[in-house]
């Protein structure tokens, strides 16, 4: 088919028709990736109850929310609803390979209180002769174990829940190590 000057054949016109239609796919297909996996994981956060024992509480992780923001919960403490960023992408990643339908993933998390680092070589990192002030506050380690595979994340929740629209704790993914299960037959 010959091109003269800036016109274009009929066949140049229909794919100039199906690029839009290509790019609404795309965008479809780009969506369905990124919002594969549970929109929240329902955990029990776990604690000293003193005289030996444990607490349980349910606490909830959001790892992906709608348009309207995070769902109301009133059955949770808002310090224990967590409205989850992961920069890395490691955490999300993971439970995006759960299969939907299989049983939902035991979680547990726990407060995490790091301890100053006595590696010699750790020594020059910053100017104190110990872990940097900055790791002070509240840490969670979470611990997530499923048919598919098994994971520990550590969080830093800000200090105070958040209001949007609903009272909800935003917590920042530090560091996730997956374990991938394998089984033996």
């Amino acid at each position: 088919m010959k091109v003269k000057g800036n016109r274009l054949g009929r066949g140049d016109r229909s794919t100039m028709k199906l690029l839009p239609l290509l790019v609404v796919v795309a965008l479809g297909l780009a969506t369905v990736v990124v919002s594969a996996g549970p929109q929240t994981i329902e955990c029990w956060f776990v604690e000293d109850a003193g005289g030996g024992g444990l607490s349980k509480k349910p606490a909830t992780l959001l790892l992906r929310h709608g348009p309207r923001g995070p769902p109301p919960r009133p059955d949770l403490d808002p310090k224990l609803y967590f409205k989850v960023d992961d920069p890395a992408g490691m955490l999300l990643a993971a439970f995006r390979r759960y299969p939907a339908g299989a049983h939902a993933p035991h979680c547990e998390m726990s407060s995490y209180i790091p301890f100053p680092a006595s590696a010699k070589w750790a020594r020059g990192l910053s100017p104190q002769q110990n872990c940097s002030r900055a790791l002070d506050g509240d840490w969670l380690m979470v611990s997530v174990s499923g048919t598919v595979f098994s994971l520990s994340s550590l969080l830093r929740p800000l200090p105070e829940p958040q209001r949007e629209p609903v009272f909800i704790t935003m917590a920042t993914v530090v560091l996730t190590v997956p374990h991938t299960l394998f089984s033996l037959h």
